[in-house]
């Protein structure tokens, strides 16, 4: 076998490769011998139909497979012993010619493959001279005071109250159909319950003038914000979806119940019931003390979620490199025959963005000296699948026959290799660079997650 690569320039380049008869011809003969004595023809005893009959009816495909396994093995040994990297898998040349496999007439076989080189770049911003901040929530006690009003109200129960209305209660109206202004005589009638803040402006000002006992006009279809015709009819007027309604719209409503959710009191009880009913807290003071603690450690991983994203942001920015775009490009389009060329174009340029990443993680990776095991990526896919089906409460045997499934499924197992990689490229940087952690108010710091969408645009 002879195999010749010629450059191209610093980003591609053209492997030549012979596959020579001596390559393949050992292996063709021992194939149709194997096949001689396993075939049976019509006429003829098993293992005794003649060579010449095996090899018109199974010669060629015995030589396409022979000569494919020889050029398939041969690229794959150069490759692993190249001093280069290269991106994607070699795509078969433009303008080959058509080969001619005649098992009578075995030779030499010539192919050439193109390759997208990988740059090779010394990634900048991953060493000790290196800076980046941490932007960290300042637990205040603003904070703190607010995370135990929700829990009040989560432990809190609804109770009916007679005075004015305020913006969280549920009001219950008894409504009834008006005409002309006046009550229609055989008009609707209907009974519903709706939350004060879910209700247009203009009536929700009304109803918080109002008590239990009032009432009020209103339009049926205008009385809540962003409810269609179909949801008001089956929840606030009680008909059916394959009932008509000839009603109007207007209704004058009775407000027969109001109630309001009491937050739980704060006492030994609350407190404990806080934290779980292993637990021994059962005062204020004892409360904050363990809630500061625990959103200190939840937010400070938060905030190494987004400084994993800062370091992907400014390593991206400042290792700019150059990729063969026509080769990958023709590369994607290989792999995804069905799609409409006008989502490739689309999905192109964050394909890109997404190579630029992964050579910037090998690269460290390589540095670094940090790889995967085998058991580590097993554990990861029956970790991620426990995680997310176990939450269903499905049994073991489904959750370890669903990870089984999960195991065989190439393209899930090499991405849960690559987040095991980055968690631990993440972990080595933290220790290489320098981090410097910047308080930030919570508002602020919950826009890093939820950035305004012009921002992401």
């Amino acid at each position: 076998m002879k195999i010749e690569k010629t450059d191209i320039d610093a980003l591609n380049a053209r492997l030549d490769i012979t596959i020579e008869k001596q390559d393949y011809q050992a292996k063709v003969q021992s194939e149709l011998k194997k096949t001689q004595k396993t075939v049976g023809l019509k006429g003829f005893r098993k293992g005794k139909t003649p060579i010449r009959m095996v090899k018109k009816l199974y010669g060629k495909a015995i030589l396409i497979d022979a000569v494919n396994e020889k050029l398939q093995k041969g690229i794959s040994e150069y490759l692993d012993n190249a001093d280069f990297e290269i991106l994607a898998q070699p795509l078969e040349a433009d303008g080959n010619d058509p080969i001619h496999f005649d098992v009578d007439d075995m030779q030499d076989y010539a192919f050439s493959f193109d390759l997208g080189i990988e740059p090779d770049i010394e990634v900048k911003g991953a060493d000790e001279q290196s800076t980046y901040m941490r932007q960290v929530p300042e637990i205040t006690e603003a904070l703190i005071d607010e995370e135990i009003e929700l829990t009040q109200k989560r432990a809190g129960a609804q109770v009916e109250v007679e005075d004015t209305i305020q913006k969280e209660d549920l009001v219950e109206v008894k409504a009834v159909e008006l005409e002309n202004g006046e009550k229609k005589e055989g008009g609707h009638e209907s009974t519903f319950t709706v939350m004060i803040n879910t209700l247009t402006d203009e009536y929700r000002d009304k109803l918080l003038t109002l008590k239990k006992g009032d009432t009020l006009t209103f339009d049926v279809f205008k009385l809540e914000k962003e409810r269609d015709e179909e949801y008001v009819k089956r929840y606030l007027l009680s008909i059916d979806k394959e009932q008509e309604y000839t009603g109007g719209n207007m209704y004058e409503g009775e407000i027969t119940s109001v109630r309001r959710l009491k937050p739980a009191e704060k006492d030994a009880a609350f407190f404990r019931e806080m934290f779980g009913p292993d637990s021994e807290i059962e005062d204020e003071e004892g409360a904050r003390e363990k809630l500061r603690e625990m959103m200190v450690d939840y937010y400070g991983k938060e905030a190494d979620k987004f400084l994993f994203e800062t370091f992907r942001k400014e390593l991206k920015e400042k290792n700019p490199m150059d990729l063969p775009e026509a080769f990958l490009r023709r590369w994607v389009g290989t792999m995804n025959e069905d799609t409409e060329p006008e989502k490739l174009d689309k999905d192109f340029p964050d394909f890109l963005e997404d190579t630029k990443w992964r050579i910037i993680k090998s690269k460290l990776a390589k540095r670094f000296n940090l790889s995967t095991t085998e058991d580590e990526v097993k554990r990861g896919v029956v970790d991620q699948i426990f995680s997310y089906y176990g939450q269903y409460g499905m049994p073991q045997e489904q959750l370890l026959e669903l990870a089984k499934r999960a195991l065989s499924s190439q393209h899930f197992v090499q991405g849960i290799a690559e987040e095991i990689l980055e968690g631990k490229i993440f972990e080595q940087m933290k220790e290489v660079v320098k981090v410097e952690d910047e308080p930030i108010d919570m508002e602020a710091f919950r826009k890093l997650a939820n950035p305004p969408v012009d921002e992401e645009e």
